[in-house]
């Protein structure tokens, strides 16, 4: 009800008694000189009785459950204004643990980034790029239907093609002529590569996906890759059977890695980079 979400408001001693009856229209002349009382001016007797009232009301409403009723050390109802301020107080000191708590957080999250990076950086140093001969580490693709056996959970990957290679100072090169040229990492890996290569299919597949979803009635949640691959600056997303890209080779390194975070994935992104270079097209 809209009385039950209404934020209650501290009581001033000074204004008339919230809980006593207010007097109609016809029966103003009968006002009892109680009534247009502060509760503070009440005599003691009259405030133990309110009081006692209140109790009962919050004793009866926290007994069937209604309410949970904030309640002092002796297990006695905290009153209406009184729960209030309470309540304020306890809200505060929340925010500032809140608060001190995500300043250590980042605290320890800046330390830990290093020592990520490093590990991932000597990972880089010890594989032997050339020798990348398990089936779902390493795939050539030429077609859309090459990416269907590609991971489609959290993940690394690197874009090799012997397109540019001229243009482009990254170290990285498997089959003496195909250098990385993208690296980067997903919480998807199969539909982000999609989304790269194939860009026209992936808006179009997605779009699918999502139209599905709501003739359903279902929520849509998939969050859409807008931001791909820029071999050139101003195009934003390739799609490598077009002509202009269909005469290279093109290849995919995936690197599984279920359970990481968004900030471990960021780290290899940049351990990467630290053992060969920036890829070209990489431009974040």
């Amino acid at each position: 009800s809209k009385n039950a979400t209404k934020k209650p408001e501290l009581m001033s001693t000074n204004s008339p008694n919230p809980f006593l009856p207010k007097p109609s229209a016809a029966n103003s002349s009968h006002r009892t000189p109680a009534m247009n009382q502060p509760l503070n001016s009440l005599n003691v007797s009259r405030k133990n009785a309110w009081k006692k009232t209140q109790k009962e009301i919050w004793d009866q409403a926290s007994a069937k459950g209604r309410i949970s009723v904030p309640r002092n050390e002796n297990n006695d109802p905290l009153f209406y204004e009184e729960a209030y301020i309470s309540m304020k107080s306890e809200f505060k000191i929340m925010e500032k643990i809140v608060k001190e708590s995500k300043r250590l957080e980042e605290q320890a999250l800046n330390q830990a980034k290093p020592r990520i990076r490093s590990k991932l950086s000597n990972y880089f140093k010890g594989i032997d790029w050339q020798k990348l001969d398990r089936a779902d580490v390493l795939f050539k693709i030429k077609k859309y239907d090459d990416l269907k056996d590609l991971y489609s959970g959290p993940g690394f990957y690197v874009i090799l093609t012997n397109y540019k290679n001229d243009e482009n100072d990254c170290k990285l090169i498997i089959n003496d002529k195909n250098k990385a040229i993208y690296r980067g990492h997903c919480s998807h890996l199969k539909h982000r590569i999609e989304s790269h290569l194939f860009n026209k299919k992936y808006n179009e597949e997605y779009s699918k996906r999502k139209a599905e979803k709501e003739k359903k009635g279902k929520k849509f949640s998939e969050v859409p890759f807008n931001a791909c691959i820029k071999i050139d600056p101003n195009i934003n997303g390739i799609d490598i059977d077009d002509k202009t890209y269909s005469g290279y080779e093109w290849y995919i390194i995936q690197l599984k890695m279920p359970g990481s975070s968004r900030l471990i994935r960021e780290q290899a992104e940049q351990a990467f980079d630290e053992v060969f270079s920036k890829p070209l097209a990489s431009r974040e």
